[in-house]
């Protein structure tokens, strides 16, 4: 068999492996996940032939012919797929040398498409126990013979073939995302330019809007949005009071410095009167996201005859919110939700391939100043995240004081994220000689590098102490404060 220089400068990758490997249920998740990925050739072509009344012995009865079809479409599929985005097919064109061996046919045919073909890594997922995801009945001979034709097809190609070993799918999807992480080099000035180039095309002669919070996402996506827009890019920032000290007076401050002008909306009202009453952590980030996007933002958009919203959405959110394991405000489209449909606009999410620390290098390029671009992270629904309970004014007030003094005495700690969290039952103290009933405070503070998984940073005790004297001195109310110790997972990062 020939051999063929390797060329792997695209983002796709490929996900092979026999018809008992599982790659169905791997590749539903990844395209939960927000990638493109394409659905194996024989399979689309089967359903096809199905619907037109054909059995499955009609369909395959000629099994030569059959496999030159399934090559057809997947070379048509590939001439088509997107390069600049990471799409994962399942099984592509050197599979088909695979099964043309076992048809009896040449080989040849399928090798003439194969050196123009560009995949980055090769996931070959190992056979599951007998009976899960069995795509069709095949002896166990022919399954280790197609196994070991399927791996060789891409290593006589020039390519490394990554075994993925018979995990649960969660596993097995954190382990392809991990690889395809390893030795990544990501060129950002050319990520910069890309963004800046797409977002005028989208956008063309219409206007945008950004809506600012002070965090480095919100950031990033509206200097991407000025460079590629200018004045027809419209930023806002809405004050819906669970921000912390002076948020809003101070982001206007920094983008004006940056000579991109930012009007606060005054939307406070509107988003405590949602949250009355809720104390259900899903029920208030529902609450926030219909305020959000269904009330303040949509009548803004009507407003101002405004097509697109630039919104910093990133990989993270995504992920969390498709797990289940909390829903992010930001993410509508890989929930089913159509911000076209629901609120009259599209939304354009220039960082959703990103994690944290890419964002942060490609702010730091946009000339962002280091208090944005290494600004710790700080949730979408804001103080209302740290707030177990009902979220009211007051208890908002409590949990921005104590956020101040948090953040100022753990500035210097080089941790990933630290913050208070305010919670709903009181404990039992003493303050004047007298018995309160006074308000918890837990703190976090946590080393990560994605959000994915954290550690509890080892403060010491003498920083523990000086907060805590803080917070029950300079705080009233506050009679109480708890480090946790917990690490992700088993808890998030976060508390709601």
């Amino acid at each position: 068999m020939p051999k063929f220089r390797k060329i792997n400068n695209s983002n796709w990758y490929v996900i092979t492996g026999g018809p008992s490997s599982g790659k169905t249920t791997v590749l539903k998740e990844l395209a939960k996940l927000g990638y493109v990925v394409y659905p194996e050739a024989a399979r689309v072509f089967i359903d096809k032939e199905m619907k037109k009344g054909k059995s499955l012995k009609e369909i395959r009865g000629n099994e030569a012919e059959f496999q030159r079809k399934v090559l057809k479409i997947k070379v048509e599929v590939e001439k088509t797929a997107p390069k600049d985005k990471i799409v994962f097919f399942d099984r592509a064109i050197p599979d088909s040398i695979a099964y043309y061996q076992i048809a009896g046919l040449n080989p040849q045919e399928v090798l003439r498409f194969c050196p123009k073909r560009k995949y980055k890594k090769i996931f070959f997922l190992e056979q599951l126990p007998f009976g899960q995801d069995y795509a069709r009945i095949e002896d166990n001979k022919t399954i280790k013979k197609l196994n070991k034709l399927l791996k060789e097809s891409y290593k006589n190609l020039g390519y490394e073939v990554i075994t993925i070993p018979a995990l649960s799918v969660k596993e097995r999807v954190e382990k392809i995302l991990s690889e395809i992480k390893k030795n990544k080099i990501m060129n950002y000035k050319k990520f910069i330019e890309k963004k800046i180039k797409d977002i005028k095309k989208v956008v063309g002669s219409e206007k945008a809007i950004s809506v600012l919070s002070g965090g480095v996402d919100s950031s990033t996506v509206t200097v991407l949005g000025y460079r590629a827009l200018g004045n027809k890019l419209k930023v806002i920032f809405i004050n819906n009071g669970l921000m912390r000290e002076n948020e809003p007076e101070n982001v206007v401050k920094i983008f004006k410095k940056l000579g991109i002008k930012v009007k606060i909306i005054d939307a406070k009202k509107k988003f405590f009167r949602a949250l009355r009453g809720k104390t259900d952590s899903e029920e208030k980030r529902k609450a926030i996201t219909q305020v959000f996007y269904g009330d303040v933002f949509k009548g803004i958009v009507k407003k101002n005859k405004i097509k697109f919203l630039l919104q910093g959405t990133i990989l993270t959110d995504i992920e969390e919110t498709v797990a289940g394991i909390k829903r992010q405000h930001n993410v509508l489209a890989q929930i089913g939700i159509s911000s076209e449909k629901e609120y009259g606009y599209k939304v354009i999410e220039p960082l959703v391939e990103l994690r944290k620390a890419d964002v942060r290098k490609v702010a730091k390029l946009l000339e962002l100043p280091e208090e944005i671009h290494q600004r710790i992270p700080f949730p979408g629904p804001a103080l209302a995240a740290r707030v177990i309970g009902e979220v009211n004014p007051e208890r908002i007030a409590l949990i921005r004081k104590t956020t101040t003094i948090v953040e100022k005495e753990l500035k210097n700690s080089g941790a990933f994220q630290y913050f208070p969290v305010l919670m709903e039952d009181k404990a039992t103290g003493i303050r004047n000689k007298k018995r309160e009933f006074g308000n918890i405070i837990i703190i976090r503070c946590v080393e990560s590098v994605d959000a994915r998984k954290a550690t509890p940073t080892k403060l010491s005790w003498k920083i523990l102490e000086m907060i805590t004297k803080r917070l029950t001195t300079e705080i009233p109310g506050v009679n109480r404060v708890c480090y946790d110790i917990t690490p992700k997972p088993p808890a998030t990062i976060e508390y709601i």
